[in-house]
């Protein structure tokens, strides 16, 4: 079986954006997304740096800074983008706990759902964004993905050497890094 994609990104051998990662308290990491087609600046994974499988098995380190975790990065996010895209402020950022990531054998081609690695995703929505979302008179946080096509060009993020995922993860590494 091959090893777990967050317990490489976790040790820095992930591919693409998943390479510039951000240690933070208790044990946890924080990366920005990088699959091509679904990609928009902003989108980041926290995930354990450790192998986890389920909420019920974090230790009470990773556990008790899970929450803080999440609010300095909502915090740090926020001031970049007001500095950064001052016309279009972050509306909300929301987060996505799924935890069934599909796992391939790939000797044998059997599907699994197995080696599951606990993990977030953090998708910061816009005004321009929320736009795009509009569904029955309402926002619906998830169709984000869905409908990356109509976010301004700004926000698409079609390379896996863009320079503003860089700027980006380094501002967080600098905000969110503590010495």
């Amino acid at each position: 079986m091959e090893e777990c994609v967050c317990c490489k990104i976790a040790r820095g051998d992930g591919c693409g954006f998943q390479k510039i990662i951000v240690n933070m308290k208790g044990g946890w990491v924080l990366n920005h997304f990088s699959a091509s087609n679904e990609t928009y600046l902003g989108r980041l994974v926290l995930a354990t740096k450790q192998h986890q499988h389920d909420f019920g098995n974090l230790s009470s380190e990773e556990a008790k800074t899970l929450g803080p975790n999440i609010e300095r990065i909502n915090h740090s996010l926020r001031q970049y983008w007001a500095r950064n895209y001052p016309k279009d402020p972050i509306e909300l950022v929301h987060i996505a706990y799924l935890n069934e990531t599909p796992f391939i054998n790939r000797s044998s081609g059997e599907k699994l759902l197995k080696e599951l690695h606990v993990h977030m995703h953090l998708l910061p929505r816009t005004k321009q964004m929320g736009e795009a979302l509009d569904y029955c008179g309402k926002k619906i946080g998830w169709h984000l993905v869905d409908y990356i096509d109509k976010f301004p060009p700004r926000y698409k993020v079609s390379s896996m050497h863009s320079e503003r995922v860089k700027t980006l993860m380094q501002y967080l590494k600098e905000s969110l890094t503590e010495g």
